[in-house]
C-alpha cells in the first residue's frame, strides 16, 4: 500500500511538472539540468553528468541537492567524506 501511495505521489508530481512546462514531457536531461542548477545556485561545487555517473555512489551530490531544495533537512555536522574501501 505504501509503495502505491509513493507511486501515486510521484506520478502527480510529474503531471504537475508537465503542466508547468506547457505540456512538454520531462526528460532525464531536464532533471539533470534542474538538479545541477539547484546545487550550483546553493554554492556547492558537485554536479552529475548522468544518472549513471559513478560519482553519485558517494551520495555527496544527493546530500547537496537535498540541502539546496530544503536546507533544514541536512545536518552538516553529521555529514562526513566517508572512507574509500
Amino acid at each position: 500500500f505504501l509503495w502505491q501511495l509513493m507511486r501515486y505521489n510521484i506520478l502527480q508530481l510529474l503531471k504537475n511538472l508537465r503542466f508547468h512546462s506547457n505540456g512538454k514531457e520531462i526528460t532525464d536531461n531536464d532533471i539533470l539540468l534542474w538538479a545541477n542548477k539547484k546545487v550550483k545556485d546553493s554554492g556547492r561545487q558537485s554536479q552529475m553528468g548522468s544518472f549513471k555517473d559513478r560519482s553519485l555512489s558517494s551520495g555527496i551530490f544527493f546530500v547537496n541537492l537535498l540541502s539546496a531544495v530544503e536546507p533544514r533537512v541536512v545536518n552538516w555536522s553529521l555529514v562526513t567524506k566517508g572512507e574509500k574501501g
